[in-house]
C-alpha cells in the first residue's frame, strides 16, 4: 500500500480548509462617530463587521444600540457607546480609548490592556 497518496490528499485537504478559514475572516476598520450599524463608517462597507470579523478602532465613536459579536476587537483611540451590548468571540485589545454609554463589552476571548495611553470606563459595563 503507498501511503504517499494518502499524505498527500490530507495535507491538501489542510490546505483548502486553512484557506477557507482565512478568507472567511474580515478586517474592518472604523472612520466616523455613528452607530456600529452604519455601514459607511466601516472599511468593508457595504457590510457591518459580524462574528468572524476582526475589528479595528482608533478614532471616532461606534455607538452600539443593539447586540453585536465579532471576532476580534482592538480599540486603539475613539471610543465604543450606545446602549446596546457588543461581545468578542476572541480577544479585546485596549490600548486607548474610551467605553462609555450604557453598553456592555462581552470579551469572551479575553483581554489585554497594553501602552501608557489612557482609557476611561464610563458608564460601561465590560
Amino acid at each position: 500500500m503507498n501511503v504517499l497518496p494518502t499524505a498527500r490528499y490530507a495535507a491538501m485537504v489542510a490546505l483548502v480548509a486553512l484557506t477557507i478559514g482565512l478568507a472567511r475572516a474580515q478586517v474592518a476598520i472604523w472612520a466616523g462617530s455613528a452607530d456600529w450599524s452604519s455601514a459607511a463608517n466601516w472599511s468593508s462597507n457595504p457590510t457591518v463587521p459580524g462574528s468572524s470579523s476582526s475589528v479595528q478602532i482608533a478614532t471616532g465613536t461606534a455607538n452600539v444600540s443593539d447586540t453585536r459579536t465579532v471576532n476580534v476587537l482592538t480599540l486603539s483611540g475613539g471610543g465604543i457607546g450606545g446602549s446596546g451590548t457588543l461581545t468578542t468571540a476572541g480577544a479585546f485589545n485596549w490600548s486607548s480609548g474610551d467605553l462609555n454609554g450604557g453598553s456592555v463589552l462581552n470579551a469572551n476571548g479575553g483581554g489585554t490592556l497594553s501602552s501608557a495611553s489612557s482609557k476611561n470606563l464610563y458608564s460601561h459595563t465590560l
